[in-house]
């Protein structure tokens, strides 16, 4: 049975191709040292994931990718000096976005937005070095806000409830 591949997959891989060779050229025309690099590919048996990117003297540089073993893409993710740093997306075994926000020292930190397989927000707010911080907004499958609730060192009050059905809350990435 050949696998299709969304429109969206195939051009995050020609991205990634793309960024990767110019990534390449760009490392190699600017040093006089010339650093170790390698386009890696990475097979984990156990997890029956393939995570692809740069290695810039043994530690992953730029843009990374993990693919399921069906090869659809689950996270994209950014890295400097082997830390996750800058944007990240996970996505669902659908293909269709799960989370996004953004990553410093391998710690969540900034906006943070959740989805449901609808496609529609789940919730979306700030995170401060791992924990929820400031407004957050809470959604209902059809779009509808049921909650905010604000965060401020691990207390929480709500703002607003519509008492609405809603699922727990996302967890928060470590």
């Amino acid at each position: 049975m050949k696998e299709i591949k969304s429109s969206k997959q195939v051009n995050v891989i020609k991205k990634y191709n793309i960024f990767c060779i110019l990534f390449i050229i760009l490392c190699a025309s600017c040093s006089k040292n010339q650093p170790k690099i390698e386009l890696k590919e990475f097979q984990n048996n156990k997890l029956n994931i393939i995570e692809k990117g740069a290695l810039i003297n043994d530690k992953r540089e730029g843009y990374w990718i993990t693919l399921s073993e069906k090869k659809i893409i689950t996270i994209e993710s950014f890295y400097l000096h082997d830390k996750l740093n800058g944007p990240i997306k996970l996505y669902r075994k659908s293909g269709k976005i799960m989370s996004q926000g953004s990553m410093e020292n391998d710690s969540t930190n900034g906006l943070w937005t959740y989805y449901f397989e609808n496609g529609n927000i789940s919730a979306k707010g700030l995170i401060k070095n791992g924990e929820k911080s400031g407004k957050w907004e809470f959604f209902i499958e059809n779009g509808k806000l049921d909650k905010k609730i604000q965060y401020n060192k691990g207390k929480e009050t709500v703002l607003i409830d519509n008492h609405l059905s809603v699922p727990p809350p996302p967890p928060v990435l470590e």
